[in-house]
């Protein structure tokens, strides 16, 4: 992988600057305190369990225990926090996902939610701590858990306040929540309703264009056919090829003859338990979709596979390379739903 990937990054201030989570373990309770006196909000933080026991054996670090009395501090502070537990069968989830989301209710407002995220396995782990990836049955019973907090906490703090990611409904078979059930979406920089909000930006697109004579006049003058592959992780696949469709259908109300392929990539760097879109290699999208064929002459991938402000992979191979070797443009496409309209309709 590129060179940065190598070099942990768990800097309270870069939680601000760039919405990563950081784990606090590398902050002294007296820094913690000068760092809140900036008041810099909102803060991201992995808590994964609120059992100061567990926490110190699941992170390795002796310091990890003290996680309440550290969000204590930015709380009393006045900085929003929003946390993300990584569940893990077997180890903070069950009775243990119960405690921590108890004792995360209690914590003032300005704890403003937690997203819940499965365990990404890897196939790097040679003599590391074994561990089992979720199943339909075990993402079922845990998204049971969480259904029954966001339940309580619209009671008790008018929001659902805890949120599955995206992986916990698509692993369990069920559909995703609607627009209402992310609340503004507080947790996205952690990927929680990406999907949900990506189709409801592309419907308001699709239904503002029927009322839009500069987007009618745009479409009509743009080529006959639009061609092109769009590249995806496993996990959105169903859902992104649902998207594509649509914007396929409004494009052949304007007559254009829409050829636009959806194709999920298999993580084989990674393996096969990694689905996401973020963590696709250069190499793996250049080898499927020269497998794939007929890609169209364009090829749409999402700005979260590359590093930012830069078009270089997590393997280092830069899109320039991919292009050479695909022989076709890739373009690459913004985070909203307008974004993934403009780019295939225009792009």
């Amino acid at each position: 992988m590129r060179d940065t990937l190598y070099f942990k990054d768990d800097d309270l201030r870069l939680s601000f600057l760039t919405g990563n989570y950081v784990t606090l373990t590398n902050c002294s309770i007296a820094e913690l305190k000068r760092l809140a006196g900036y008041h810099i909000s909102p803060v991201n933080v992995s808590i994964h369990t609120m059992n100061p026991e567990l926490r110190v054996k699941m992170l390795g670090h002796k310091g990890a225990g003290n996680i309440a009395e550290k969000l204590k501090i930015l709380l009393d502070a006045g900085i929003t926090v929003n946390g993300q537990i990584v569940l893990v069968p077997g180890w903070n989830d069950g009775d243990e996902l119960r405690y921590t989301l108890d004792r995360l209710l209690e914590l003032p407002e300005n704890f403003e939610s937690v997203s819940v995220v499965p365990l990404g396995l890897t196939k790097f782990r040679e003599g590391l701590t074994e561990l089992q990836p979720f199943t339909k049955e075990t993402a079922g019973k845990a998204l049971d858990l969480i259904e029954d907090y966001r339940t309580m906490a619209k009671i008790t703090r008018g929001n659902s306040f805890v949120y599955a990611s995206d992986e916990f409904y698509i692993k369990s078979e069920r559909p995703l929540p609607t627009e209402e059930g992310y609340d503004g979406f507080p947790a996205l920089e952690d990927g929680v309703g990406m999907l949900t909000l990506l189709e409801k930006e592309v419907k308001e697109f699709i239904r503002n264009g029927y009322h839009s004579k500069a987007l009618e006049r745009k479409l009509r003058f743009r080529r006959m056919r639009i061609k092109g592959t769009v590249a995806t992780g496993e996990i959105a696949y169903e859902k992104l090829s649902k998207i594509v469709f649509d914007i396929g259908w409004f494009s052949e109300e304007f007559g254009k003859i829409f050829e636009v392929n959806v194709v999920p990539i298999k993580n084989e760097f990674f393996g096969p338990d990694v689905t996401v879109s973020g963590l696709i290699t250069g190499q793996d999208l250049v080898k499927q979709l020269k497998a794939a064929g007929n890609l169209g002459g364009r090829v749409f991938i999402t700005c979260n596979m590359l590093r930012s402000g830069e078009k270089v992979f997590l393997d280092d191979m830069t899109v320039r390379e991919a292009e050479k070797q695909l022989h076709a443009r890739i373009v690459v496409v913004g985070k909203t739903g307008e974004d993934l309209c403009n780019a295939l309709l225009f792009g």
